[in-house]
C-alpha cells in the first residue's frame, strides 16, 4: 500500500536559546515561503552527562521551554519535542526526522541561528526537486571535504522524502557531531544512488547570523549552481 504523502515541507529545527530562535521563527511568519509547511521543534531540554559545545542555565532553559510551548499553542503547524542534549543540532534532527518520516514529501532542517530573507524559497526548492528528480538534497554551500571529495557546508539543507535516513546513527559525542556535520551526508546521499545540488547563496535567501546580528563570514556571497 503506497503511503500518502502530505504535500508539505517539514521544517526542523533545534532551538537553543530564546534570543535566537524567537528571531529565526519571527522572519519565518514575516515571509510567504510558496509552499505549504509544517514546524517540527525539537529541543534539547534535559541536561545529561554528555560534554557538549556549551551550557544553559536552568532559567534559561525555563524560559525557552514556556515560549516553545506558547509557540505550538498559536500556531496548529507546529509542533515541540522535548528530549536529552545529546548530540545536539544533528541529534535533534535526527530525532525530528524519525518521528516525522514518510509523512512529508520534503525536509528542511535549520539552525536556529539562520533568519529568512527572502519569501518564496520554499516553492523553488519544490521545483528544483520536481525536475531534477535525481537530487536528493538542496543547500547554497558545497564545498570540498576532507574525506569525500565535498561536504555539506550549509546551516540549512533540505531533502526529499526518497531519501531515507534510516541509516543516521545517533551522535553522542562532540567528535560525532563534527564528523557528522561535515561528512555525513554527500556520502550517504550518494550510496542512496542520488546527487546534491548548490543552489542559490546564503545571502539570498537564508543566512547564518551571529549573537550580535551580524551576518556569519561563512554565508557564501553567491554561489554557482551545481551538482555532485
Amino acid at each position: 500500500m503506497k503511503i500518502q504523502l502530505l504535500d508539505k515541507f517539514c521544517i526542523i529545527i533545534n532551538p537553543y536559546l530564546l534570543s535566537r530562535i524567537s528571531k529565526l521563527l519571527f522572519s519565518i511568519q514575516e515571509f510567504n515561503l510558496g509552499y505549504d509547511y509544517d514546524i517540527c521543534l525539537v529541543h534539547n531540554k534535559f541536561e545529561t552527562k554528555v560534554k557538549n559545545t556549551s551550557s544553559r542555565l536552568k532559567n534559561e532553559i525555563d524560559e525557552l521551554s514556556v515560549y516553545l510551548y506558547k509557540q505550538t499553542t498559536k500556531n496548529i503547524n507546529y509542533s515541540l519535542i522535548e528530549r536529552e542534549n545529546i548530540g545536539e543540532t544533528h541529534g535533534a534532527f535526527r530525532i525530528g526526522y524519525l518521528l516525522n518520516r514518510n509523512l512529508y514529501k520534503y525536509y528542511f532542517f535549520i539552525q536556529e541561528k539562520s533568519r529568512i530573507l527572502k519569501g518564496n524559497f520554499l516553492k523553488e526548492y519544490a521545483n528544483l526537486f520536481d525536475s531534477n528528480l535525481n537530487i536528493g538534497l538542496i543547500c547554497p554551500h558545497i564545498g570540498a571535504g576532507h574525506i569525500y571529495p565535498y561536504a555539506i557546508k550549509s546551516s540549512f539543507f533540505c531533502i526529499k522524502n526518497e531519501i531515507n535516513l534510516l541509516g543516521w546513527k545517533e551522535p553522542k559525542t562532540r567528535a560525532e557531531v563534527e564528523l557528522q556535520e561535515m561528512e555525513f551526508f554527500y556520502p550517504y546521499i550518494k550510496n542512496l544512488g542520488y546527487d546534491c545540488m548548490q543552489y542559490g547563496s546564503g545571502k539570498e535567501y537564508m543566512a547564518y547570523f551571529d549573537d550580535d546580528g551580524n551576518i556569519n563570514a561563512f554565508n557564501p556571497i553567491a554561489s554557482t549552481t551545481f551538482i555532485c
